[in-house]
């Protein structure tokens, strides 16, 4: 009775892993097979009919290995074997590892609390028993949240990103014709751009023009660095059409900038995907 109210529950916690139906219920099967043996070893081991409970370090090392690691190895053979016979797994050694080392995990943790919650006198409970054990439950769930939400997203947050790259290098510099790049929106993307070097120019600015007309200074260059390939990093948002980087020349770099001759519009339009 108790297993087949089990497996309901089971079914219900695996639909998100993707496993095949058959799969999962044979995976049942091993699972209780896995329960029933770890019971039966323990109470073996230990000759009492009597409840088990942790009432010392001999009784934990039993538990430990006749109870959470012998019968979950033994019995992972066979969830293993099941995970490729029904071709949810193309691995046997990652599914009997995988298998072994979570179930084992789960053992030494779900089932002392369990066995000590059902033989607990809740009668003879006292105020600071309480305290003490709601502060453990408190602490647990916190650090449970930490180690599954919080932790996970400052990894993705810090996690170094890869920018997808596009060229400029043979883009016409005052022509009509552009280069057509597909992006997604909201996401910035680099662009390799070489600036048309003119020896009467000791300065050059650059900036991005984007298919509303707004002109959005990008970067100021020296001589030298105008000989170099440069890098720019654009983010269209969700803004899709022609853009250019208007490259203009000063003749000082300490000239103004309204006196900037222009030299060169490279244009590229943006397509926007999902």
């Amino acid at each position: 009775m108790y297993l087949a109210a089990a497996f309901p529950a089971q079914m219900l916690v695996s639909v998100g892993t993707g496993a095949p139906p058959l799969t999962l219920a044979l995976l049942f099967l091993t699972n209780c097979a896995d329960a029933s043996l770890g019971a039966f070893l323990v109470r073996r081991i230990t000759r009492s009919d009597r409840p088990f409970v942790f009432d010392g370090l001999a009784a934990t090392m039993i538990f430990v290995a006749f109870g959470a690691i012998l019968p979950t190895v033994l019995l992972s053979f066979a969830d293993a074997g099941i995970s490729v016979a029904t071709g949810w797994s193309n691995s046997y050694y990652a599914a009997f590892a995988t298998r072994a080392r979570s179930n084992v995990l789960t053992h030494l943790i779900v089932v002392p609390a369990i066995v000590d919650l059902v033989g607990l006198d809740w009668r003879r409970l006292r105020a600071p028993r309480v305290i003490e054990g709601t502060a453990l439950a408190g602490l647990l769930l916190l650090i449970g949240y930490q180690n599954l939400v919080t932790i996970p997203n400052y990894q993705r947050a810090g996690s170094s990103q890869i920018l997808p790259m596009h060229s400029l290098i043979t883009a016409g510099t005052l022509g009509d014709e552009s280069l057509n790049f597909s992006v997604p929106a909201d996401k910035p993307f680099g662009l390799f751009v070489d600036v048309p070097y003119d020896p009467a120019f000791r300065a050059y600015l650059l900036a991005l023009e984007s298919p509303s007309g707004r002109t959005t200074p990008l970067r100021s260059l020296n001589a030298a660095e105008a000989q170099k390939t440069q890098i720019f990093v654009i983010n269209p948002g969700r803004q899709a059409g022609k853009y250019a980087i208007v490259v203009s020349g000063l003749a000082t770099a300490a000239a103004d900038a309204a006196s900037a001759k222009q030299l060169a519009g490279l244009q590229f339009t943006v397509a926007l995907t999902r």
